[in-house]
C-alpha cells in the first residue's frame, strides 16, 4: 500500500455485490496505480467477502465498516482518509475510462482549484440524477444545483478535512424524513470557507437512471417515498444554505414544470414534479436547528 495514495474512495455500500465488483472493475481499467478504496460495509453478513478477496492482489481496499445510513458510513471512513484527492462514488456507479486521468489534469493544471464536480450520464446516454448545465464553470452557493453530485466529486482533502463530517440526519438511511441533500450540504459548507470547485460537463460518470416503478402499487408508493424523502432533504438543505428568494426558485422551479407537464398530458410525470415541490417546501419549512419530528421513513 502506497504512503500517500493520490486519491482515496470512499465506498459506502449495503445490499449489493455485483454492482461493487463492476465499480472496482471500472477503477482498475482506470490505469491510476496511487489510489485507496476505502470500501464501508453495512451489510450484516460476509456477502462482499468473495469480491473484497477477489481484488485485494489489484487494488488497495481497506474495509471498514459502520452502523446504517449513507452519511454516517461516510463519517466512519474520514478519520482513515490518506489521499491527496477525496471521491464518494455511490455502490452502483462505474468511472469511464479516462475520467480519474481528466480529474487529475484540472487539478494539476490549477493548483488553487479545491475540487472538481464532473457530470453523471445513464445508460441511454442522457443526463443521470439531475437536469445539467451544458457548459463549465466555478461553483458558487447559487450555482451548485445542476452542477454537482455525490458520485461526481473530488475534492483534495484538505477541503475535505477543513469542512469536516456530513450531516448524518441528511441522506439515504438517515431514519429521518430527509433522505438527501447531505453531499449538497457538505459542498455548500466546502464554498462557504472559501473552496474553489470547478464543474467540467466534458468529464462524466456513469450511474444508472432510476427506474420510475410505475407498475405494481406497491412499487408505485416506494417511488413516491422515495421522492418525498429525496425532496424534503433538499428543502432542508435550501433553508440552511440560501436566501429565501433563491430557495424559492429552487422550490418553484418541479412545480413550474408540473404545470407544464400537465399542459401536455404527461400526468404522471406532472405528478412527481409537483410532490417533488411540495416536498421540498416541507423540508424548507422544517426547523433548520432541529432534528425532524415527522419519524423514520417507511
Amino acid at each position: 500500500m502506497n504512503a500517500r495514495p493520490r486519491l482515496s474512495l470512499v465506498l459506502c455500500t449495503v445490499d449489493r455485490v455485483e454492482e461493487v465488483d463492476r465499480f472496482l472493475a471500472s477503477l482498475e481499467a482506470q490505469g491510476v496505480p496511487d489510489l485507496e478504496v476505502l470500501l464501508v460495509d453495512q451489510n450484516e453478513d460476509d456477502r462482499l467477502r468473495p469480491v473484497i478477496e477477489a481484488w485485494r492482489d489489484r487494488l488497495a481496499i481497506r474495509v471498514l465498516t459502520s452502523p446504517r445510513g449513507l452519511s454516517r458510513a461516510r463519517n466512519a471512513a474520514l478519520p482513515a482518509v490518506r489521499g491527496e484527492v477525496v471521491a464518494f462514488p455511490d455502490d452502483d456507479c462505474e468511472y469511464p475510462p479516462g475520467l480519474l486521468r481528466g480529474v487529475f489534469d484540472r487539478l494539476d493544471a490549477l493548483p488553487g482549484l479545491d475540487g472538481v464536480s464532473v457530470r453523471a450520464v445513464d445508460q441511454h446516454g442522457g443526463g443521470s440524477g439531475l437536469r445539467w448545465a451544458r457548459r463549465a464553470s466555478m461553483l458558487t452557493p447559487g450555482t451548485v444545483l445542476g452542477r454537482h453530485i455525490s458520485y461526481g466529486l473530488f475534492l483534495r482533502r484538505d477541503i475535505v478535512e477543513r469542512t469536516g463530517a456530513f450531516d448524518e440526519s441528511l441522506g439515504v438511511g438517515a431514519s429521518t424524513v430527509w433522505g438527501a441533500g447531505e453531499e449538497t450540504d457538505f459542498l455548500l459548507r466546502a464554498l462557504a470557507l472559501g473552496a474553489r470547485v470547478r464543474y467540467e460537463p466534458s468529464l462524466t460518470a456513469f450511474h444508472p437512471a432510476k427506474d420510475d416503478a410505475r407498475g405494481a402499487r406497491d412499487d408505485i408508493e416506494a417511488h413516491r417515498r422515495r421522492l418525498e424523502a429525496y425532496g424534503r432533504g433538499m428543502g432542508r438543505v435550501l433553508r440552511r444554505h440560501l436566501p429565501a428568494w433563491r430557495a424559492g426558485w429552487w422550490i418553484a422551479r418541479p412545480a413550474l414544470a408540473s404545470v407544464w407537464l400537465r399542459a401536455r398530458g404527461h400526468r404522471d410525470e406532472a405528478g412527481d414534479r409537483w410532490l417533488v415541490a411540495r416536498a421540498r417546501f416541507r423540508g424548507w419549512m422544517d426547523d433548520p436547528g432541529r432534528p425532524s419530528d415527522g419519524g423514520p421513513l417507511a
